[in-house]
């Protein structure tokens, strides 16, 4: 099965588990009212529960910034979002666990939290998710693309040749590709992938970059929609009833993006970047069935129909991968 499908069934289950109510009732809180500015900084982080860890720990230095003081969590709020936090990431450490216990130097490069400065801390969550529950799902990531392409570009880059600032090289390709946007390939990426000798030492660094940028996008869009299914009961769909325009609808080199002029009403809650939401509607007598990853909403007044938005998302494969074409 791809790692969509397992992934949404995964979230079925999640949705049943003990804390959920505990940690919708803590992200509402922090998202409305008097504590609002909290929800806000700490969604910006793009890390679901750890971006509100993140904001409390680095609160005085955000502060600074801030007309506006930020409240401290409780220790009781930090206690369950933390747990929170540790259900996610231990889904990650199961999936990847092919690949690090056998490469222990690549678990920064997977790991879609490496980037976030927040003291390590161990918390149980056997209460709560077994490890028989995630499999179906560790078994469709190990056999994704990606993942396979990790395992065989290792043995071909013998004397542990792509060590060396490998974790930065990947960060700064994964930063250029995404600023490009969702519509464009960074200044000279396709040129000097052309370059490159397939078989060459060289072609095979390169190819187990992007299969570890791939495999990392494909753990921080799990993560999301695990994050999203323990706030929401549903994923926004943004159908013909709020989609105004197709603005832009592209492939390239590193994958497929659109670009919506929409009309979300209250329903938009969640579409800001990192969120994730399903694409249906027709198209030239065709049905269009998609899945986005949300990278940028911005918002333009109407003066018959009041405020527009207008969204970008990169359109993920069955593996929830956004840069599917990197490895073809």
């Amino acid at each position: 099965m791809a790692i969509k499908t397992e992934t949404f069934n995964l979230c079925k289950y999640i949705k049943t588990i003990s804390i959920r109510n505990d940690l919708q009732s803590i992200i509402n809180d922090l998202t409305f009212g008097e504590k609002g500015q909290f929800g806000y900084h700490a969604r910006k982080q793009h890390a679901q529960f750890m971006g509100y860890l993140i904001v409390d720990e680095k609160r005085a230095l955000l502060e600074d910034r801030l007309p506006t003081k930020l409240p401290a969590l409780s220790p009781e709020y930090i206690l369950l979002i933390r747990k929170g936090h540790s259900i996610i990431k231990h889904i990650n450490s199961i999936c990847s666990s092919i690949i690090i216990d056998n490469i222990p130097n690549l678990e920064c490069c997977l790991d879609p939290y490496s980037l976030f400065p927040y003291p390590g801390y161990q918390q149980n969550v056997s209460d709560v998710l077994d490890n028989q529950t995630i499999q179906p799902l560790v078994n469709a990531f190990q056999n994704s693309k990606p993942v396979k392409e990790i395992v065989n570009q290792t043995k071909k880059l013998t004397g542990g040749s792509f060590q060396k600032n490998f974790f930065e090289g990947v960060i700064e390709i994964k930063r250029r590709i995404d600023e490009a946007g969702v519509h464009k390939t960074p200044k000279n990426f396709n040129e000097s992938n052309r370059q490159l000798q397939e078989g060459s030492a060289e072609h095979s660094l390169l190819t187990l970059i992007y299969a570890c940028i791939s495999a990392r996008a494909i753990l921080s869009n799990i993560d999301q929609l695990i994050f999203q299914a323990i706030l929401f009961d549903k994923l926004t769909v943004l159908d013909s009833d709020k989609i105004i325009n197709i603005e832009n609808w592209t492939g390239t080199t590193i994958g497929r993006g659109m670009t919506l002029l929409t009309q979300l009403g209250p329903s938009g809650v969640l579409m800001e970047p990192a969120s994730i939401a399903l694409i249906k509607f027709e198209y030239n007598g065709e049905k269009v069935d998609e899945i986005g990853l949300v990278t940028s909403v911005s918002f333009r007044m109407n003066h018959q129909t009041g405020s527009d938005e207008s969204i970008s998302l990169r359109l993920l494969d069955n593996d929830l991968n956004p840069y599917s074409n990197l490895l073809k």
